[in-house]
């Protein structure tokens, strides 16, 4: 932590506007942010609307003291609505919001019961503090639910396996673990580690590769035209 002094000087150093946007938020800066203010909305019914896409992200930290930071979550749709011309458009709402300060056990549980409640499309965690191990933790958990719904048993050194090699989205892991135990339910016989990798090389290329920021605005530019 900052050093009262320090504070001090800082704030004897800038000018009284760049102090309170850069040292207490409030105000925020009207442009320059990725996100415009002027492009947020209040959603006017009492229900959300039916989304195409959920995504959920978490922003993580280690200790549950009255001076730790806190462990945030929020979750988000993507839908598609007519904005004030009639043109539809695709638009982004909060579904939800959540913060706590928590230590790890009860992170893993609430992450846990967060993704169960909304069933998000993808999971975003911050690689900080307690994300890395959540992350992991967090795919485990969804492949451990789904596997005990399948009606063959995928040994937990398989379900381990994925939860540490799939990294790039729920639908992905999940579409892994069904091709598994289509596999297993084939061939009468439980599913091996080298039976895993050899049946799941393409999935397992394509979450390793590395996405930069240029591919990312490529595909979202090639999908909204």
């Amino acid at each position: 932590y900052w050093k009262k002094e320090e504070l001090e000087g800082v704030k004897a150093s800038i000018s009284v506007g760049k102090w309170n946007a850069q040292w207490m938020q409030n105000p925020t800066a009207e442009e320059g942010a990725i996100i415009k203010r002027e492009w947020w909305r209040e959603w006017e019914y009492d229900n959300p609307p039916q989304c195409d896409f959920i995504i959920q992200s978490w922003d993580t930290a280690f200790l549950k003291t009255q001076r730790s930071d806190y462990s945030a979550c929020t979750t988000w749709g993507v839908f598609y609505h007519p904005d004030d011309t009639g043109v539809t458009q695709p638009n982004l709402i909060l579904l939800d919001a959540y913060k706590e300060r928590l230590e790890f056990p009860e992170l893993k549980k609430v992450a846990y019961d967060q993704w169960k409640y909304w069933n998000p499309d993808t999971v975003i965690i911050e690689g900080k503090a307690s994300g890395l191990p959540l992350t992991y933790e967090l795919r485990l958990g969804i492949l451990q639910a789904k596997s005990e719904k399948l009606n063959t048993k995928i040994p937990e050194n398989i379900l381990e396996f994925l939860a540490h090699k799939i990294s790039t989205n729920v639908r992905e892991l999940e579409g892994a673990l069904n091709r598994l135990s289509a596999f297993s339910s084939l061939i009468g016989t439980e599913i091996n580690i080298d039976m895993g990798q050899d049946l799941l090389k393409d999935l397992l290329k394509s979450s390793q590769k590395k996405v930069n920021i240029e591919e990312i605005q490529k595909k979202v530019s090639q999908h909204f035209n």
